[in-house]
């Protein structure tokens, strides 16, 4: 598998990254480069971004709520054309 970091590897990473050493201290002790320490640093450090709590005023919506975004549906086209009156013939 080359290419990819192994567990282990990522495991040393982030320990050493989370007793506090830098990440050229890190690529330097496990032979490894700098941006491959830099990948799985951001990888752990997306993973632990918090998700807004429901309910608080201040907080997004992780997902948007129902409504007008994007282009009509066909069926809200078909809801729209019975609501109309019949047309007198």
């Amino acid at each position: 598998m080359a290419n990819q970091t192994s567990m282990g590897v990522r495991d040393a990473i982030v320990g050493l990254y989370e007793k506090g050493w830098k990440k050229r201290q890190i690529a330097r002790k496990l032979g490894l480069d700098r941006g491959t320490v830099r990948r799985c640093i951001l990888a752990l450090e997306q993973s632990k971004t918090p998700i807004s709590p429901v309910g608080n005023e201040d907080s997004k919506a992780a997902i948007p709520p129902a409504g007008n975004a994007g282009r009509p549906s066909k069926c809200d086209q078909c809801v729209i054309r019975s609501n109309r009156p019949p047309i007198p013939g």
